[in-house]
């Protein structure tokens, strides 16, 4: 009788400047890829910077959280400072505790400041380094609004961190054709985001007495979310039809955003949620039909996941379909200009019809299985393992 191979399990050490997890963002990949190698039998360690305030981690076995810092102030996002503070504490405090741990592997989510600010000591010790391209680190990433930073700080930051890295990846195909367009002898695997793929409500059940719209992120220029209350806004005012749109999130727009709510047509509510916890947002998900993700720059988003697991249509925009592709048959309507009445043509468009909406919702459903957590961490795995395998070869 054969016995079954024994699976290998790594020690796996992750470095990032920004956690706990807030929204949809690269630490909220962080924690569900970490939680899910742990649950696996992993023995995985995170050293990031803490909250000024006391915040409580989850404990989850095989799962060690170790903050270098409590420096930030904003649980939303951090500032200029502390993301140079966070640097230099990763710099000098990391390698300590990499030379206590002993890890297999380490990775850096974030070029920059987290690989930045390690690479030279792993390189020096020979110790095999995965760099996760978020977003904000891959050359021209919203350039719009981050030029000169984007487009030359960031190549100049990042470039001795990735030729020196035993392998890079990126959160899905847009983040990875940025590096690899700006750095031309460099090769970017693509390991997009995951989602749980829990069961939603019976979406067959959802009327349409009242339409329910839903935005779920930062409430900041990037994710055009004052475009988006504009376009709702011109599209009540054309339809009978009563709207619920739902804003989750926070951000420098938000007081803007509340002005502007201040006069609505009578058909339209408006409500702000701030932040929710995951199980509260999960259970909002089962009564939407359309999420408006119109973003100007985007990796994949876990926040459109959820969307597809949750069988909800989107309207989107060209930057958060780019992994898609021309061929993927989408559950929503794709827009290429974003005027309140390009936005408010969409939505109508979207529901002009309640049998092509309800096949969204299924396609949706169909397209999360595409992503799932359990495919991020077996991908990320097979990645460690090439790299191991060449640190022997090397030997």
């Amino acid at each position: 009788m054969t016995l079954p191979l024994k699976k290998q399990l790594y020690k796996l050490l992750f470095i990032c400047h920004e956690f706990p997890p807030i929204g949809g963002g690269a630490a909220t990949a962080l924690q569900n890829l970490t939680k899910k190698l742990a649950e696996e039998g992993h023995e995985v360690t995170i050293l990031t910077i803490g909250l000024v305030k006391p915040y409580t981690y989850p404990k989850i076995p095989n799962l060690s959280i170790i903050l270098l810092g409590n420096i930030r102030t904003n649980l939303l996002c951090i500032s200029l400072l502390e993301l140079v503070k966070s640097y230099f504490l990763l710099k000098f405090k990391a390698p300590l505790y990499i030379k206590r741990c002993k890890p297999d592997v380490v990775t850096s989510f974030f070029a920059f400041p987290s690989g930045r600010a390690i690479w030279r000591y792993l390189k020096t010790n020979n110790i095999p380094h995965i760099v996760s391209i978020r977003g904000v680190d891959a050359p021209g990433f919203n350039e719009k609004r981050l030029g000169k930073f984007s487009k030359h700080l960031i190549p100049f930051l990042i470039k001795p961190v990735l030729y020196s890295a035993s392998v890079v990846y990126a959160n899905g195909k847009r983040l990875k054709d940025l590096v690899e367009n700006y750095f031309k002898d460099i090769h970017v695997s693509n390991i997009p985001n995951g989602v749980f793929n829990e069961q939603p409500s019976n979406i067959k059940k959802r009327g349409f007495l009242t339409y329910n719209l839903i935005f779920v992120g930062q409430l900041i220029e990037r994710k055009r979310i004052l475009e988006c209350l504009e376009g709702v806004i011109l599209f009540a005012k054309n339809t009978p039809k009563k709207i619920i749109f739902t804003i989750v999130g926070s951000g420098l727009l938000e007081s803007d955003l509340m002005k502007k709510a201040n006069n609505l047509p009578s058909n339209l509510t408006i409500i702000f949620k701030g932040h929710i916890n995951r199980e509260e947002l999960s259970n909002l998900y089962n009564n939407q039909h359309v999420m408006l993700q119109l973003s100007q720059d985007e990796g994949i988003s876990n926040t459109l996941l959820e969307a597809f697991s949750k069988g909800i249509a989107v309207l989107a925009s060209t930057d958060v379909v780019y992994e898609f592709g021309k061929h993927t048959e989408f559950p929503g309507i794709i827009l290429s200009s974003y005027s309140p009445i390009d936005i408010a043509e969409g939505l109508s468009n979207i529901f002009s019809d309640h049998e092509v909406l309800c096949r969204y919702f299924l396609t949706s459903l169909d397209l999360a299985k595409n992503f799932t957590w359990e495919n991020n961490a077996s991908m990320f795995i097979e990645q460690v393992k090439k790299v191991l395998h060449l640190k022997e070869v090397k030997v």
